[in-house]
């Protein structure tokens, strides 16, 4: 049998066992991006920021606009000068440049790019990353460019190796022993007034203090709060304003539009080699791809509006794992696998709902994939634990209990084994002790094959009626048997059950006894004790051997009833403790104050007669009403009235125990009364 402490500590231990995996699991590639894939999701399906990013505007470089010139590549310098010009005479607060100025052209357009640059004096050029010997060196533009700038940036995103998925701003490198930061980045420290000079490519130690909110994480990046598809594919979805570069070089866009806005400039056309996939590469949005420019434009509004994502302490996504877990353990533990499932199901169902509604109101990202990977991880392992230990359990329960317990309770006992109770524990029972009158002389007299044979049938059927109350066998004495009801399943009606099968047993020994009669047998008649009281219930043994038994003063004091019978001529006396749980349902009656051997305080017992609704015969009920007054005169030390009404219910029931019992009582006090300390005990010498 499996020890209650393994019952709880194992399937605690696999739980937490369980939530640990599904924390480390989540540092493989293949399952950090199932989370970002959930990410992805809860972005593209929740209601956009219509305010985010109001001070962020994108000129995309058209179809229309690089149609007009017969090379794309590189972009004309003379188209970006005027871009640049327009954008800056508008007001534009500073103007992000998207494009890469590695080398120079003709020198006429170039200079007329410098000069625009030079002249806003608020153009942030961008450099390239390349990894080499697996460190990053810096690709800048080009000399002149460059000193013209008022700062660079980088212009590369962390690109998921699995998905290709760029979610997140790498917010600056460590390249070359200095702190490199992205385009977005550059743009916003100038805005904080600090000095971003290409020449110095300062540190980043003032950002966090002109950003508080900045949740970096060990990379040194945050998620981009993406709040819609790309402007280029999905104009009617767009969230930052995004314009193309014709509308702006033919002047239908007014240059008061640039007015303080964060202004950049980049490719947005169809072959360009800058677009990539963002969390808004799905079947919904026809897989369109996001200009690299309008990426920045959403990393900068993410910095901007202070409305970053936020991620939970790996602490914390484990206590939510944990528990969720236990939760699931519970529910495991009260249903079956099947309705388990079901639960899984519905608690993974509710908590990607909830993930989703969360998400949107606070910008805080729960675990979900974490989550659900423990769950699965938990109920599988329970699962298969349970499937385990169960049938070792049931083998063990069936193996145990098979010899004590009806079929019927034993395969509840099998669905149900939480219902059993084992090993050491005090309850209340209702214990039987049964033994056939006169066996020693039926040993003398029979032979040992018909004894045994005789003893068969009568163990058989009386083992049935026990059974088929709902008692439990504790064991055979010869032809002694003994039982009891409430264990090891609970049961509060243990005592009427037990008195039920006492005289069920009984009209089945008196049948049993014309039968053997009828067969030329001797006649049999079975004696029943019975007591309600607390007791120890358990497996009692050697390592080797034990028995689910029971021990205690209430079972002696049961068998010490049966035997007392034979004081009275009855056949089913119970205690008093029985007695108040079955008056209600058998017809009883009072027979003596008893001090059992061994025992100082003397104990009340009855005589059960039948059902209360079986039918009785007159002169039957009018014997118990004599008897009854009898016991009160008796009581009383009234010997004589005693003696009358005893001998006048003698005469409706000549055969009478208690009442013969009682007459020769009164007749010996009679002639021998006792003196004043007479207490009406009766003192039973014999176990």
């Amino acid at each position: 049998m499996i020890k209650k402490e393994s019952r709880i500590v194992v399937p605690l231990g696999i739980v937490l066992l369980c939530s640990i995996a599904a924390i480390l699991l989540m540092q493989l590639p293949f399952f950090h991006t199932l989370e970002y894939k959930t990410i992805d999701w809860r972005i593209r399906f929740r209601s956009p920021d219509k305010s985010f990013g109001k001070d962020v505007m994108v000129i995309l470089l058209d179809e229309a606009i690089m149609d007009q010139f017969p090379c794309r590549s590189p972009v004309p310098r003379g188209m970006l000068a005027r871009l640049i010009q327009i954008a800056d005479e508008g007001g534009a607060r500073f103007i992000g440049l998207d494009v890469f100025l590695k080398n120079l052209t003709s020198e006429d357009k170039d200079n007329k790019l410098l000069s625009a640059i030079k002249k806003s004096g608020k153009v942030v050029l961008v450099s390239a990353l390349r990894e080499e010997d697996g460190r990053y060196r810096l690709d800048s533009p080009h000399e002149e460019f460059l000193n013209a700038a008022s700062a660079t940036g980088v212009a590369d995103f962390p690109i998921n190796p699995i998905d290709q998925r760029i979610r997140e701003l790498q917010v600056y490198y460590e390249v070359e022993g200095k702190t490199v930061p992205a385009l977005s980045s550059s743009l916003f420290l100038l805005d904080q007034g600090e000095e971003v000079k290409p020449s110095k490519l300062v540190g980043m130690e003032r950002f966090s203090e002109k950003w508080p909110s900045m949740n970096l994480d060990s990379f040194n990046r945050i998620l981009i709060n993406y709040q819609g598809p790309p402007a280029s594919s999905h104009p009617d979805r767009k969230i930052i304003r995004t314009l193309p570069a014709s509308a702006v070089l033919t002047g239908l866009i007014p240059k008061a539009w640039f007015k303080n806005k964060f202004v950049l400039i980049g490719a947005g056309y169809t072959d360009n080699t800058d677009s990539y996939r963002t969390p808004f590469y799905s079947r919904l949005y026809d897989y369109a791809m996001t200009p690299g420019v309008e990426i920045h434009a959403n990393a900068l509004a993410t910095i901007l509006d202070g409305k970053t994502i936020t991620t939970l302490p790996i602490a914390v996504s484990f206590m939510i794992i944990l528990f969720f877990s236990l939760t699931l353990l519970l529910l495991e533990r009260w249903f079956n696998t099947i309705i388990s499932a079901i639960a899984l199901a519905v608690l993974c169902s509710g908590y990607s709902v909830f993930c989703l509604v969360f998400f949107e109101r606070t910008n805080l990202i729960l675990p979900m994939i974490p989550l659900l990977t423990g769950l699965i991880l938990t109920f599988i392992s329970i699962t298969v634990y349970r499937t385990l230990t169960e049938g070792r359990q049931k083998r063990w329960i069936k193996k145990t209990f098979q010899m004590y317990l009806s079929p019927e309770f034993v395969n509840i006992l099998l669905k149900r084994p939480d219902l059993l109770s084992l090993g050491g524990e005090e309850k209340e029972l209702t214990v039987l002790f049964s033994d056939l009158k006169g066996f020693t002389s039926l040993s003398e007299i029979m032979p040992p094959s018909d004894l045994v044979s005789l003893l068969n049938e009568y163990l058989d059927g009386m083992t049935q009626i026990i059974f088929d109350h709902g008692g439990t066998l504790d064991k055979y004495e010869g032809d002694a048997v003994m039982a009891f009801w409430g264990a090891p399943l609970e049961d509060h009606e243990h005592a009427r059950k037990a008195v039920a099968a006492a005289l069920e047993m009984s009209r089945f020994s008196d049948s049993l006894s014309l039968k053997f009669q009828d067969e030329g047998r001797p006649a049999i008649k079975t004696r029943f004790g019975l007591n309600t009281g607390r007791v120890i219930v358990g497996n009692i043994g050697s390592q080797k051997r034990f028995d689910y038994t029971i021990i205690g003063d209430g079972v002696n004091l049961a068998s010490r009833l049966e035997n007392a019978n034979k004081q009275y001529g009855t056949y089913l006396m119970i205690s008093h403790s029985t007695y108040t749980l079955v008056r209600d349902h058998f017809m009883v009656r009072v027979l003596d104050n008893l001090r059992v051997k061994g025992k100082k305080r003397p104990v009340k017992v009855y005589e059960v007669l039948g059902r209360l609704n079986d039918r009785h015969e007159l002169e039957f009920k009018k014997m118990l009403d004599c008897y009854l007054q009898g016991f009160l005169a008796y009581t009383k030390s009234e010997w004589k009235e005693a003696l009358r009404l005893f001998e006048e219910g003698l005469g409706l029931k000549p055969d009478d125990g208690p009442t013969l019992t009682y007459i020769e009582r009164c007749r010996y006090f009679l002639d021998n009364p006792p003196d004043d300390s007479w207490d009406g005990v009766f003192r039973l010498t014999t176990k």
